[in-house]
């Protein structure tokens, strides 16, 4: 009763840092065996049962090209926690909710105590379904290859240009400029980023033509996850696109600008394959159901192309 949980706390972490000294100045080290370790390839719950005035450590490894949930869930008592990556000098925080380790393998230690009386907790780790490195793949930014581009620009000859032809007229559609970038970000969030994104489509008919310009700019945003070996799904969150149309008859022009409907809210799917800088991904809202090639942008260039 005389100490208190934050004092005992400050002690506990001053103590795994190597701060508590002895009276001749040399600090006093944690015993060099950890009290459990854990390698965590696969979902799992771990039970903690902490102890007054015990400091129980743990030592988790999280294997490299995976994608974790972490979830530290109190179940009884005041139980008194830290976490941070072994041998770091960051401040001791609660488990981090989402650990990914496209970088490489990483090493956390988890501590563990209370004061008065014992505390119950679970520690949920949940593995992200494609353990091949696919979710890793993903992350990163992606610009489309002229092909894909070019693609998106004729999706709309499937349907328009036999209707066209039976009324004896023709229609062709092509890439005008600009574009856009996917970029897969590592908490699990991404965005579709249209910059002028434009197509021309132009009908002739009976002597007469009509060229039709329809530009795209603005973002698509969304959740995003790997279930298995080529199979993704996405919650979009967010989107503010733009149309600016222009229609041109002879000498005549009309301009026409609006939002984007944009993506149902129920979570969608999509599929990809990933093989280091080249992605092929098809599903995402807005985007080509023909071609579906992207390149990666190296990560010098990723500001730029971002702007």
């Amino acid at each position: 009763r005389i100490l208190s949980a934050d004092d005992w706390t400050d002690f506990v972490e001053t103590w795994l840092d190597g701060g508590i000294s002895l009276p001749g100045g040399g600090a006093i080290r944690p015993a060099p065996v950890m009290t459990a370790e854990g390698n965590l390839r696969s979902t799992v719950s771990l039970a903690i049962e902490a102890q007054p005035f015990v400091i129980a450590r743990w030592d988790l490894t999280f294997p490299e090209n995976r994608f974790f949930d972490v979830e530290l869930q109190p179940e009884g008592g005041i139980l008194l926690r830290g976490m941070k990556p072994q041998g770091s000098a960051e401040p001791w925080a609660e488990p981090p909710a989402k650990i990914d380790t496209c970088a490489g393998e990483k090493r956390f230690i988890l501590y563990h105590t209370a004061t008065e009386a014992p505390a119950t907790a679970s520690l949920d780790v949940t593995v992200e379904g494609d353990e091949t490195g696919g979710a890793c793949c993903l992350v990163g930014l992606w610009k489309p290859t002229q092909e894909t581009l070019a693609g998106l620009a004729t999706e709309g000859i499937d349907v328009g240009a036999p209707i066209i032809a039976m009324a004896g007229g023709s229609l062709s559609c092509d890439h005008d400029g600009g574009g856009w970038t996917l970029d897969f970000a590592s908490d699990r969030t991404g965005r579709i980023s249209f910059d002028g994104h434009t197509t021309r489509c132009s009908v002739s008919a009976e002597g007469q033509r009509m060229t039709m310009i329809s530009e795209r700019t603005g973002q698509t945003v969304f959740d995003w996850s790997v279930r298995g070996p080529g199979n993704g799904a996405t919650r979009y969150t967010g989107h503010d696109v733009v149309w600016s149309h222009t229609m041109k008859i002879g000498p005549m022009s009309q301009n026409t600008t609006g939002p984007d409907d944009g993506p149902s809210g129920v979570p969608g799917g999509f599929a990809f394959t990933c093989d280091g800088d080249a992605l092929t991904i098809q599903g995402l809202y807005g985007l080509s159901r023909f071609e579906g090639e992207y390149l990666r942008v190296p990560v010098a260039e990723e500001g730029r192309a971002a702007e």
